[in-house]
């Protein structure tokens, strides 16, 4: 897959997600998806690459015993987390959107392994009943004691 095709996909997962999914179809159409592997494109770097700027004003908040790291820049896009692993990963950012679509798939695929993790369980914005009440009321969740008292 290339970029274009995961901005595809992307953009079609937003638009399953905005159709009142429940858990299981979200596993479902998560299976049908082929997310390519990035193995073959990993070659982890443990020095700071050379076509990255380094970011002056982060190594001024790094505590002394991480004084002998480097923070570099990453593209400030709203990708900053996927851009960041993508150059530790590749040297570059070019592995964000193979890196943000797979992090979407692995969240819809294993929706209930997750969902039973302690966060999610104490979380009430997170059960299928505040999904659907977001839905119904243009994204703004109502009724929150009703859900955090169930």
């Amino acid at each position: 897959m290339n970029n274009s095709s995961y901005i595809t996909y992307l953009n079609a997962t937003k638009v399953f997600l905005s159709t009142e999914p429940t858990i299981d179809s979200m596993i479902s159409y998560a299976n049908r998806l082929q997310i390519d592997t990035i193995n073959d494109q990993i070659c982890l770097h443990t020095s700071k690459p050379t076509n990255i700027m380094t970011d002056w004003g982060a190594n001024m908040f790094l505590p002394e015993e991480y004084s002998h790291f480097v923070c570099g820049q990453s593209s400030a896009d709203g990708s900053c987390l996927y851009n960041s692993a993508s150059i530790i990963l590749c040297g570059d950012e070019s592995l964000r959107l193979v890196l943000r679509a797979g992090t979407v798939s692995e969240l819809m695929k294993y929706a209930k392994y997750y969902l039973q993790l302690e966060l999610f369980q104490k979380d009430w914005a997170w059960s299928d009943k505040a999904m659907m009440t977001s839905f119904q009321s243009e994204g703004v969740y109502v009724k929150a004691g009703y859900y955090k008292a169930e």
